[in-house]
């Protein structure tokens, strides 16, 4: 039975790619001798500091790594997240002991020191593989020059790194971000996509046109499209609009907020999520950002629900080609007309129902694991 070991450093606010994670462990534990390597942020600021500063290469990592490589002697490693305790070091450990290792890309710090391309409200590309000066110029890390500094310097080793020649395979969540790492000049044949899974719900939604609920489940921030989705919504009154999550502008807005067919629902848990979903008309999902594999849009296509989003990114493939509800990210009057469409009761259901047969062929868990069983398989 091979042997592998999976590392991921987790956030401190658990979130999509700590989900994704801890599922395909499960999913590669039932089948393979598999070991976990994690590591975590400290609350502790001195803590926090020193591995920040040391994130380009973490001794103390790069000891922990070396230890279970010595007792578990795995065939393949297999990462996630190495921001930032984790570090580089990983890295190093793994080409000296030459373990084949595959690693799954979650975000952009390969070359972009935020890792989602974004500044001052729009995708921003100032910064590239070779050249990350523009980032610290702009303070794009926690807003800090000394924090983007430190940053930069992880983001080039993590460039090299992947260079390695023990790196077999770099995972990504779809053939934009597969295109894109080729640009970065890596080998064709070293990029594979990899989609996430996506479990199959037991409620689902046969007739969302029956619904007037239409919901935002993400981040309350400004790259996720909700100032812009507000704005919208003040023309809006036959719908309500259940705002789901949390994040730094959601006090705010939700103060400012006067509408009564604008709801703030905050934090939700996965189950309540998904009880709201199987009851709505539609999911909105204005985000500004090329976005990985959405999850919360499979998650709602899936139970049958259509989809307002942008063709920005990653978000095209998680949708059949023809959409009614897919919009040109940089027209806010397409935005607008696509919700407008969802009068539309004919359109809304024929979507929804579209989208559920698309997601099921192509993200469910069901077909989904055994692809990623096999790559496993496969790797000599």
């Amino acid at each position: 039975m091979k042997k592998i070991l999976i590392i991921h450093n987790e956030y401190q606010k658990f979130g999509g790619e700590d989900s994704v994670a801890n599922q395909e462990i499960k999913l590669l534990s039932d089948s393979f001798d598999v070991r976990t390597l994690k590591f975590s942020n400290s609350n502790n600021l001195l803590i926090n500091f020193f591995n920040l500063v040391f994130s380009k290469s973490n001794p103390i990592s790069y000891f922990k790594t070396m230890k279970i490589l010595n007792s578990f002697k795995p065939d393949i490693a297999y990462i996630h997240n190495t921001w930032f305790t984790a570090s580089n070091s990983i890295f190093n450990a793994l080409r000296k002991k030459n373990i084949d290792t595959l690693i799954k890309i979650h975000n952009f710090r390969v070359d972009c020191l935020n890792g989602i391309h974004f500044r001052e409200n729009n995708i921003c590309h100032k910064c590239n593989s070779q050249n990350r000066f523009m980032g610290i110029f702009y303070r794009c890390y926690k807003n800090s020059f000394i924090y983007s500094f430190i940053i930069s310097r992880y983001s080039k080793k993590f460039y090299q790194s992947l260079k390695f020649k023990n790196i077999k395979k770099i995972l990504v969540l779809s053939n934009f971000h597969k295109e894109y790492f080729e640009n970065l000049g890596f080998h064709t044949e070293k990029i594979e996509v990899l989609n996430n899974s996506v479990k199959s719900p037991v409620l689902i939604n046969e007739k969302p046109s029956e619904s007037k609920n239409v919901v935002f489940v993400g981040r309350i921030s400004q790259e996720k499209g909700i100032i812009e989705l507000l704005n919208v919504w003040k023309e809006i009154d036959e719908y309500e609009l259940k705002i789901i999550g949390d994040g730094p502008l959601y006090t705010s807005l939700k103060t400012e907020n006067k509408k009564s067919n604008i709801k703030f629902l905050g934090f939700l848990s996965q189950k309540e999520i998904y009880a709201e979903l199987s009851s709505a008309r539609a999911l909105v999902f204005p985000t500004k950002l090329y976005e990985g594999q959405g999850m919360v849009p499979s998650e709602a296509s899936i139970i049958g629900l259509p989809v307002i989003s942008p063709n920005l990114g990653g978000m095209k493939q998680l949708f059949p080609r023809n959409n009614y509800f897919m919009y040109d990210s940089s027209d806010l009057n397409d935005f607008k007309n696509k919700i407008h469409l969802l009068k539309n009761n004919n359109y809304v259901d024929e979507q929804g129902l579209s989208n559920r047969k698309y997601t099921l062929s192509k993200f469910a868990e069901q077909s989904n694991n055994i692809n990623i069983l096999n790559l496993f398989n496969n790797l000599n």
